[in-house]
C-alpha cells in the first residue's frame, strides 16, 4: 500500500499552504541576500542542467563518489522534489531516523556516501504536488535540519530547468559553485545556456561544463558513433569563458549500474568509466579551490633511479620525498580507502612495489602506476602535500596497524 507521509513533509505542507514561513514564489532577480552555511559543510556545489532527460542525476552521484574517491568527504543532497532519483540511483530505501528532540534527522548512506531525499521520505509511486514556497521550505529542511557531519563537499543534484525553484536556491544556498551538464546536440545546449547564465546572475561562480552521452562505443565491433553530436558543450564553454571538465560516453554499463542502486564509479572502480568520474571530481574540485584563490601549483615530480620513491617538489619551497611503498599502501582509490572510514583498509607485503609509470592528469592530479598492477589511485596535488607533511605521523600510524593486524611489509 501507499506509505504515510513523513512528519517533515507534514509540517513542509502546513508552512507552505498559506505562503506563510514559505519564500517569495517570484525571487527578485539579482539579489544574493547572505546565506546561512550549513554546519560542517565546507563546499556546497549545484550539477544543474537546463532541461531533464542529459543524465544529471547520473553524473551527480557518480560526481559525489569521485570526490570520495580522491581522498574527500562527500555527501549528495537531491533537491528535485518532484522526480527525486538519489534512493534508486545509490539502491537505498527506508526513512532517515531522527536525532533525539526531534530538531535534525541523520542522512541516509550508501558506499560511505551520505544522502537526503525527498524519495526517503514518501513512496517511490507517490507524486508530490506542491507549490513553489512549500518545496523551498522542503528543500531548506533537507538541507540544514541533516545531521551532515563534517564534509568536504556536499553535491547539490538541482531539479532540471531555470525556474522559480531553481533559482530561489541559488540565491538562498551558500554555494561554492555550479557545474552544468549537458549533451552535445544544440537543443541540449541552449538550454545549458540559460542555466548557466542563471547562475552568472545570482553571481554564484560557474565551475565548468560536463557534456554527458559525448559519444557511444559498439561493445560488439568497438566503432564510435557520435549519436548526439560531439563536442558541442565543449565548443560552448570555449564560448562562455567557462571550464570544460570533460566528457561521459554513452554506455550500458553506466545505464544499468545506475539502474541497479550500484554507480559505477564504486561498483567497478577498475573501469575507465570510473576513472573518467574520478578525472572530473578532481577537475571540479580543483576549479572550487581556484575559485577560492586557493588552487595549489603542480610540484615537480621527480622518480628516483630504482622507482622506489618520487620527488615532489612544490612552488612555495616545500619538498617531500615518497615512497613507492607509502604511495601504493595510502593510495586514494576504492581498494585501500574503502566506501567509508570503517571499511578502509590496510594494505601489506608491499615493501618491493615500484613506480612504473606517472601519468599527468590536467594540472591538478596525477595517476600513478605500480609495479603490482595498481593504477586506480588520482593523487591530486593538495593529496601529496598532505601525505608529504604528515608522513612520518602516517607512517607509524600504519606500521601499528600492520602489527595489530598480523600483517608485515613483505
Amino acid at each position: 500500500g501507499r506509505a504515510p507521509e513523513s512528519s517533515r513533509v507534514q509540517e513542509a505542507r502546513a508552512r507552505g499552504a498559506g505562503g506563510g514561513g514559505g519564500l517569495a514564489a517570484t525571487p527578485q532577480q539579482g539579489a544574493k541576500p547572505a546565506s546561512p552555511g550549513v554546519p560542517g559543510v565546507k563546499h556546497l556545489i549545484a550539477v544543474a542542467s537546463g532541461k531533464g532527460g542529459v543524465g544529471k542525476s547520473t553524473t551527480a552521484v557518480n560526481l559525489a563518489l569521485g570526490f570520495q574517491a580522491i581522498g574527500l568527504k562527500a555527501g549528495i543532497l537531491d533537491a528535485d522534489i518532484y522526480g527525486p532519483s538519489q534512493p534508486r540511483l545509490l539502491g537505498i530505501s527506508g526513512k532517515p531516523s531522527v536525532l533525539p528532540g526531534g530538531k535534525k534527522m541523520l542522512p541516509m548512506e550508501a558506499w560511505g556516501l551520505k544522502s537526503m531525499s525527498m524519495g526517503y521520505m514518501v513512496d517511490e509511486g507517490t507524486p508530490i504536488i506542491w507549490r513553489g514556497p512549500m518545496v523551498t521550505q522542503a528543500l531548506n529542511q533537507m538541507l540544514r535540519e541533516v545531521a551532515w557531519g563534517e564534509l568536504d563537499v556536499l553535491v547539490i543534484d538541482m531539479p532540471p530547468g531555470t525556474g522559480d525553484v531553481q533559482l530561489t536556491m541559488a540565491q538562498q544556498v551558500p554555494l561554492s559553485g555550479a557545474v552544468i551538464v549537458s549533451t552535445p546536440q544544440d537543443l541540449a545546449l541552449i538550454d545549458a545556456r540559460k542555466g548557466l547564465n542563471m547562475f552568472r546572475k545570482v553571481d554564484i561562480p560557474l565551475l565548468g561544463i560536463i557534456e554527458n552521452m559525448s559519444y557511444f562505443v559498439c561493445p560488439s565491433c568497438g566503432a564510435r558513433s557520435d549519436i548526439f553530436g560531439h563536442g558541442g558543450a565543449e565548443d560552448e564553454a570555449k564560448k562562455l569563458g567557462v571550464p570544460f571538465l570533460g566528457g561521459i560516453p554513452l554506455h550500458m554499463d553506466i545505464r544499468a549500474k545506475s539502474d541497479s542502486g550500484q554507480p559505477v564509479t564504486v561498483s567497478d572502480p577498475t573501469s575507465p568509466h570510473a576513472e573518467i568520474y574520478r578525472r572530473l571530481a578532481a577537475r571540479t574540485w580543483a576549479e572550487i579551490e581556484s575559485v577560492e584563490g586557493r588552487r595549489t601549483e603542480p610540484p615537480k615530480l621527480t622518480l628516483s633511479a630504482d622507482a622506489a620513491s618520487l620527488g615532489v617538489a612544490f612552488a612555495g619551497g616545500e619538498n617531500y620525498n615518497l615512497s613507492a611503498e607509502m604511495l601504493r599502501v595510502m593510495s586514494p582509490s576504492a581498494e585501500v580507502q574503502g566506501h567509508s572510514p570503517e571499511e578502509r583498509q590496510t594494505i601489506g607485503g608491499k615493501r618491493k612495489v615500484l613506480i612504473t609509470s606517472l601519468d599527468p592528469v590536467g594540472n591538478y592530479a596525477v595517476k600513478i602506476v605500480f609495479s603490482d598492477g595498481h593504477s586506480t589511485g588520482l593523487f591530486t596535488w593538495p593529496y601529496l602535500e598532505q601525505l608529504g607533511r604528515e608522513k612520518d605521523a602516517r607512517w607509524s600510524a600504519y606500521e601499528a596497524e600492520l602489527k595489530q593486524k598480523g600483517l608485515n611489509r613483505g
